[in-house]
């Protein structure tokens, strides 16, 4: 809509300023017209797990095993990828460790970057967690530790 608008309106342009008169009939005129696609990444959630229990054999293990907690759809049109950003609380666990599509990583507390490749259309993400419990911790239920967002990678 905006590409014609502004085609339209250099063509008007163009007849005005040749101070003749204009009939109608045929001519043509070759208008150079560029356009740059601005990168986007969208994410939405499908599923995410929202509490953890943790048990005393999680305790005597070390670690809970968390299948399928998160889930979510990636729409983005940037052929370098996007970039899903990982925001990790402390509270009772030490590590956590990310698993899935095509991603494998261990994650301390604070943020974490996890750089995707492109894929064309909406790719169907799903991680499982391995949550390493610190050696003081009480059984109970805790609130799911991790939040996960998304950036465009523009090269930066």
């Amino acid at each position: 809509m905006l590409v014609t608008t502004m085609v339209a309106t250099t063509l008007v342009l163009a007849c005005i300023h040749q101070h003749d008169r204009v009939f109608a009939g045929s001519a043509t005129k070759k208008v150079q017209v560029t356009a740059r696609v601005v990168a986007h990444s969208h994410m939405t959630v499908l599923y995410q797990i929202s509490k953890v229990r943790i048990t005393r054999a999680d305790i005597k293990r070390g670690y809970v095993d968390i299948g399928s907690a998160s889930r979510f759809a990636v729409h983005s049109n940037n052929p370098q990828g996007y970039i899903l950003i990982f925001r990790v609380a402390a509270m009772p666990f030490k590590t956590v460790h990310v698993k899935g599509n095509g991603t494998d990583a261990y994650l301390d507390g604070g943020q974490s970057f996890v750089r995707r490749p492109y894929f064309r259309g909406t790719e169907a993400v799903e991680f499982s967690f391995q949550l390493i419990l610190l050696e003081d911790v009480q059984p109970g239920v805790y609130a799911w530790p991790v939040d996960i967002g998304i950036i465009d990678d523009r090269g930066a």
